[in-house]
């Protein structure tokens, strides 16, 4: 398989492995993309192990695409993506990473799109918590190429910083539904900086 560069698990698809092993493939061409996540979305208990293995991160890796209630583990506090420095595209989907505090998009050169999921990286789904947890972060910084933001409904409504710093080249940004409530980041300090403005 020389040119294999993409490796998509596609819904119940080796639903009941555990494992998934790639042998061989060529050392100029690596593999890029693997995109497992939709596994979860069938597994009762999402294994702590398959969790451990996102927060690990890899060095080739460009696209991140994970799927549904994920992480759900009480320990798996910090998710800094600094761990996937080649990382071009992050999809998370809903309902996933409600104990992470920290959600660290700190100095990754290549990252262009984000995209996450409804009532994901909160404890609180469909709605927030009438008292704010002043240690759950979101940080977004120095991402030059980054084009897109897109957060569902109900994702960090319990975060209490959002911090979006130079990424001069973001040309969306889409939070939580325009026709309904939403509550992200309901009780945030909401900062941009270094944000390029453009006319019309």
């Amino acid at each position: 398989m020389p040119n294999l560069t993409n490796v998509v698990v596609s819904e119940y698809s080796l639903e009941h492995k555990d494992d998934i092993t790639v042998i061989g493939g060529s050392h100029t061409n690596p593999l890029s993309q693997v995109d497992i996540g939709a596994l979860a979305l069938y597994v009762p208990f999402p294994s702590y192990d398959y969790c451990t293995s996102i927060l690990e991160g890899s060095n080739e890796i460009t696209t991140l695409i994970i799927g549904t209630n994920a992480c759900p583990f009480e320990n798996a506090t910090v998710f800094d993506l600094s761990v996937y420095p080649k990382l071009k595209t992050l999809k998370i989907g809903s309902d996933s990473f409600e104990f992470i505090e920290e959600l660290k998009l700190i100095g990754l050169s290549e990252l262009e799109s984000v995209e996450i999921g409804k009532n994901s990286f909160t404890k609180y789904m469909n709605g927030y918590d009438i008292k704010p947890d002043p240690n759950r972060h979101f940080y977004l910084k120095n991402c030059p190429k980054l084009k897109s933001l897109k957060i569902g409904s109900y994702s960090f409504s319990d975060y209490t910083v959002c911090e979006i710093e130079n990424v001069p080249a973001l040309e969306t940004v889409e939070i939580g539904d325009l026709n309904d409530n939403s509550y992200n980041f309901a009780y945030a300090s909401f900062e941009l900086k270094s944000i390029r403005i453009h006319n019309e």
